[in-house]
């Protein structure tokens, strides 16, 4: 056993314990979280979901439901899309400012943070264009080598395609390849 801690350097100790302990708490609140989540709906499991790529699952809208559910739905994302940046943001501070992890970890958050804040303002950046556009609503995800755009929209012209494809480029730097567009009611 000893020969075993001897050949284990002891800086690697330290990072490798600072990052389990996160991911023991990152997988710690996600249980506790779902485990909320189901005594709040008295234990039901089978939620319709409607998943946009690239974001968290959000109740879809009843199906006798009208135009207003939809808007709800876009507000309802933005909320815990702002919730959830909020707490990744927090993360990345903890880890910057953490003297005992190393300046090559902190490094690493600084990179990180900077890479989402740029996605932060790209995606409203887009939104508001879209907006500006005569879009009645649109949410916007950015994640490395994938964008989404949901727009409020029954359908779209293979014009209106385009159109949100060349400004979903222009603003995020992205290929063509790598941007999807989805229209929803």
């Amino acid at each position: 056993m000893q020969r075993f801690r001897e050949r284990i350097p002891r800086r690697l100790d330290r990072r490798t314990g600072i990052l389990l302990t996160l991911l023991a708490l990152l997988v710690l609140s996600s249980i506790a979280n779902y485990q909320l989540g189901l005594s709040a709906r008295g234990g039901q499991t089978s939620l319709p979901v409607s998943r946009v790529l690239g974001a968290q699952p959000t109740q879809a809208p009843t199906p006798t439901a009208g135009p207003k559910d939809t808007g709800s739905a876009f507000a309802d994302y933005r909320n815990e899309r702002g919730a959830t940046r909020a707490q990744e943001i927090a993360m990345l501070d903890e880890m910057i400012a953490d003297k005992a992890a190393g300046d090559d970890m902190a490094n690493q958050a600084r990179e990180q943070k900077l890479a989402f804040v740029r996605a932060l303002e790209q995606e409203a950046s887009l939104e508001g264009l879209l907006k500006a556009r005569g879009y009645e609503d649109a949410l916007v995800s950015v994640q490395p080598g994938a964008v989404t755009v949901v727009v409020k929209r029954e359908s779209l012209t293979s014009a209106e395609a385009t159109q949100i494809l060349d400004m979903a480029a222009r603003e995020t730097g992205s290929q063509a390849r790598d941007i999807k567009i989805i229209p929803t009611k």
